[in-house]
């Protein structure tokens, strides 16, 4: 009896350790799978990365150079808008806006003609310019502009005849809108009348401002 169950014991015993290394071969067997699968996972995330790497770093290349050409079409859109701006204007305020013949740098390297002059601040970041320019028929100009952040936000131009009187026009970004001031001579008081928004002086005033900005300014 003592035998019998002796030889019972020993065969669960034997049971239990096949039945443990059973089950610790099968977990190295997953292991092993699984390890036996990773070359053919790198393989395949190789094979991805070789594929798609060229294109997305084509790609990142290409961005600098989409926003260069977007920014060049961007400044070729403002200039042509800017000629049509200043071309609707009416032939009654053609001479008044007549210091866009010297928003060049060939007219300010002649102090003579215009100078620029940046008016500095140091309680902003705007950047301020004014031009004093005295036109072929001898009238003289001021134009003035103040900028915060590449944005206009005010433009002033005022224009002294030869004979006297001056003509002035005003645009401020803060109430978007246009007004023209007039000073005829033997009048005490200038006439100040409010432009229509969509009318052709703000866009036309707006035009100058960018030009002027686009200029450099030494304060000559």
């Amino acid at each position: 009896m003592t035998k019998a169950r002796a030889a019972r014991s020993t065969a669960a015993r034997h049971v239990h350790e096949d039945n443990r290394w059973n089950v610790n071969g099968n977990r190295w067997h997953l292991l092993h799978g699984a390890f036996e699968q990773m070359p053919s996972i790198v393989v395949r995330i190789t094979s991805i990365v070789v594929v798609f790497l060229p294109s997305m770093l084509l790609a990142a290349c290409d961005r600098p150079a989409a926003r260069v050409a977007q920014q060049t079409r961007s400044v070729a859109d403002s200039a042509r808008g800017d000629s049509a701006a200043l071309a609707s204007l009416p032939p009654a305020l053609v001479e008044a806006f007549a210091v866009r013949a010297v928003l060049t740098r060939e007219a300010l390297r002649d102090t003579d003609v215009a100078s620029c002059e940046p008016l500095l601040r140091r309680d902003t970041s705007a950047v301020r310019r004014r031009l004093r320019a005295r036109l072929a028929d001898g009238s003289r100009t001021v134009l003035f502009v103040r900028a915060a952040r590449d944005t206009i936000r005010r433009v002033e131009l005022v224009r002294r005849a030869r004979g006297g009187g001056q003509r002035g026009f005003i645009w401020d970004a803060s109430t978007d809108a246009a007004e023209s001031v007039d000073w005829r001579v033997g009048i005490a008081r200038p006439e100040v009348t409010t432009l229509p928004r969509g009318g052709p002086v703000p866009r036309a005033l707006r035009a100058l401002g960018r030009q002027l900005l686009a200029l450099p300014c030494e304060g000559r």
